[in-house]
Parts: structure tokens; sequence; C-alpha cells
């Protein structure tokens, strides 16, 4: 390269080229702030990026003898090495085969290596046809104008993506709880679906309306928050992402410290995102003294000689005979007129009673009910009997139990599987017993999935 004076670059440089070699780069975050947030970028957004590299590449060919041409070569060079650094980074981080590998996880890799190669050839062209002259006040323009525009394309994308959370404090009777305090961790999407860490930030304490504002953001961000206050249990939550513009919803965990994922739901991706969670009083924390006990038992439920349909809460077997609390059979019944699907019946026997709540909760609008959410037995709203409809489909409800006079609380799930007119169709119950006759039936453990 050949650097020429001030007074040279004065009386021969092109500055409306110089303009418009600067400013064309601030078309990029502008269509990132325009552009729709999806999971996976659209194909004609990444080929008007294969044009634009292939035109800057052929500007920085044909005009290496102009100073301006500093202002194209800069950013693509710059860009180039970044973007095939952080490609392959990508690619060496990505688990390549395994039991939890994506169906195409191959193509993805595939894919990845070529953006990451097509990136190396443009940095290796852009050394081969650099500049022949330049002047030291473009190259400091040059490096200004692609940092400015680099950190304006990341705040244009962070505008995009941002989304007030309004998170609901409410203590165990649903009222509204003041000076609670929020600490919040967000998470983008890395490679492999994991977590990289992009924020976080509190604590902030809900108003006298129980409400805290959290600074989420939307589509492929996840935030996780805790929520404390003296004299509560501590609650965690956990709000998913939203993969396309076309997602309804978000998924939503809750947990303790003693039981990870203690409860499942969904809120809307609506652009005033709003949910309530509940904290729950110190007293309602398990009881390591008098721990729930859990069962899983299975039974013959179908038509043959062996069939057994009374299970005893208490020793979690199934019987024929006068001693239980609950007695399930399974039937069939026409659908619609066309199909013929499977149906169980609960019925409590000798004073036993049952109650039927769906897998999921609801943490906005008709709010769940805190029993609901934390595994707490109902106080009312017994059944004699219920109905489950298609049994066996994942998730299945949940179904409480009241026996023994009040005096013995139950949770538990019911997996069928078979026919009802085949002679060993079966049932699989896992069962929760608090055996103290507390309605408390939280099993505390930290593997998700042992609370179903």
């Amino acid at each position: 390269m050949n650097i020429e004076t001030t007074q040279q670059t004065k009386t021969q440089t092109n500055w409306l080229a110089v303009f418009a070699a600067t400013l064309v780069w601030w078309i990029i975050p502008l269509v990132v702030r325009l552009q729709p947030q999806n999971y996976k970028p659209s194909v004609g957004l990444a080929f008007a990026c294969l044009i634009g590299m292939g035109v800057a590449i052929s500007l920085c060919a044909l005009l290496r003898k102009t100073r301006w041409i500093i202002l194209i070569w800069i950013p693509v060079f710059i860009w180039a090495c970044l973007g095939a650094v952080m490609t392959f980074g990508a690619i060496a981080k990505e688990p390549h085969g395994g039991p939890n590998a994506a169906p195409l996880e191959g193509v993805a890799i595939l894919i990845g290596i070529v953006v990451g190669l097509l990136l190396t050839v443009t940095a290796i062209l852009c050394i081969v046809w650099r500049p022949k002259v330049y002047s030291i006040p473009l190259l400091i323009l040059a490096v200004g104008n692609t940092a400015a525009v680099t950190y304006a394309t990341r705040h244009s994308e962070r505008q995009a993506t941002r989304q007030e959370m309004f998170l609901q404090v409410l203590d165990s009777s649903g009222k509204p709880l003041s000076g609670a305090s929020v600490r919040y961790t967000r998470y983008g999407y890395g490679p492999g679906g994991s977590d990289v860490f992009d924020g976080e930030g509190g604590p902030i304490f809900s108003d006298n309306n129980g409400i805290a504002k959290i600074p989420s953001r939307r589509m492929r961000y996840e935030t996780k928050g805790t929520i404390t206050k003296p004299g509560f249990r501590e609650v965690r939550f956990d709000v998913g992402m939203q993969f396309n513009e076309s997602d309804q919803s978000r998924d939503v965990w809750i947990s303790t410290p003693e039981t990870e994922h203690i409860a499942f739901g969904s809120i809307q991706t609506a652009e005033l995102v709003t949910l309530s969670i509940y904290l729950p009083p110190q007293s309602d924390a398990p009881d390591p003294l008098h721990p729930v006990k859990r069962m899983q038992v299975q039974a013959d439920i179908g038509q043959g000689n062996q069939a057994t349909h009374v299970l005893n809460l208490e020793t979690g077997k199934f019987s024929n005979g006068p001693e239980g609390d609950l007695r399930i059979d399974l039937f069939s019944e026409m659908e619609d007129g066309r199909y013929i699907r499977n149906r169980l019946r609960i019925t409590g026997v000798n004073g036993a009673k049952v109650f039927q709540v769906p897998p999921t909760v609801c943490l906005s609008g008709a709010l769940s009910s805190y029993e609901h959410i934390f595994k707490v037995a109902p106080q009312n709203g017994y059944q004699d009997e219920i109905v489950i409809q298609n049994p066996g489909s994942l998730p299945g409800p949940m179904i409480y139990v009241s026996a023994r006079d009040g005096h013995l609380y139950a949770r538990m799930s019911v997996d069928v599987y078979g026919r009802a007119n085949e002679p060993r169709a079966r049932c699989e119950v896992k069962l929760f017993l608090n055996p103290t006759g507390n309605r408390q039936l939280e099993y505390p453990k930290t593997s998700p999935g042992l609370n179903e």
C-alpha cells in the first residue's frame, strides 16, 4: 500500500464515494431491526447477504487504486475473519452423534462448514485484493464506521427482541405480595441448543400490586429467575424461548429448591407478557422427618381371569377384595360415531373420593390454583367417580384422592397399555402418599419427571 499525504487526499479523494461507502453499511442494522427474528434465518436474507458479499469483493478487486475503497475493504475483511472464527467455533461445540443427536444434525454441521469456508475464502480474497493506496484519515474512518455499524447492529437486534415481562407475585391465597425480591438471568440460543449468557439483573422488588417488571427478550431468549421473601419458600421460574414469529406460546417451568420442575405451563407470546406465580409459605415445605411415600404398581385390568381392579392406597397393591380405596375399570365407547376409544373409570370405594386436574398449569388469565401448582391435595371439590378420556395419552391428568374420612391423601397418575377388550390390558399407577394425613404431596427430588 502507498500512503498519501493529507493534501493529496483533499485534492484527489472522491468525497461522494466516501459518503456512499460509509452510509451503505448502515442498511445492515436497519434490516436487522425490521427483520422478523426467527429460529432459522430466511433463505431470502441469506441469499441477499451472499450477493452483498460478492458485490463488495468485486468492488475491492476492481477499485484497488481508489482511496475510498478502504471503507468497503475494512468491514468485509473484519467481518469475514470474525464470522469464520465464530462459525468454526460453533461447529466445534456442536454435539456430534450420540443418542441425543438431532435428526438433521449432520445437515446443520455441513451447512456451517460451507458458511465457514465461504467466509474464510472471503477473508483470503480481501488480503489478495487489498487496496493499493489509502490515507490515514480514511483508514480511521473505516475502522470507526465498522465498529459503529457492528454496535448498532447488535443494539438493533436487542431492540427488535426487547420485551418487558410483568411478573405478579401472589401468596398462597392469591393475594398480591409486595416486597418480594426477583433476580433474573437471560440466555440466548447457542450451539447444540446450549445456553449462552445474555444478561442478568436484580433484585427487583414487587410493588403493592405484587408486580415486578423484568427486562426480558422475546424470540430465541430464555429468562430464568428466582423469587424470594423472608417467611416464604424460594421459587424459581424458567420462561422458555419463542422460536418463530408464528409461535403463540412460550413454555414456563416452576421449580423449588427441593423439587425441579414441580409444574409446567405456558404463557402467550403477546406484546404484554404477564405471568403470576404463587410464593408458598415456609410451613408448606416438604417435611424431611415425614417424607412423601412414592410407589409404582402395575396390574391387569382387562377381561382376563387374572384381572384385579381394587387398589389399596396404603399398601399400593391391587386385589378384588372389599378392602381398598379405588376401583379402576377400563372400558370402551364410540367417539364421533366412527372410532372406538378407551376410557378409564376411577371410582372411590369405602368412602374415598377423587379429584382430577390437568397435567399442565395456567400462569396467566384464569390461574391454576395454588394447590394444583405445588402438589397440595385440594380441600374440597372431590367426586365419587371420574372418567379419563383416552387413557395412555401423554401427559395424562393428575388425580388426587381423599380417603379414610379425610385422614389419608394421595396423588397419582395412571397409564394404560392395551385395549379394553384385551385379556391382558394393563395399567401402571404412580402413587404419592402422605402417611401423616397432611395434604402436602410434593415429592422432593431434583430430577425432573419424578413428580409426574
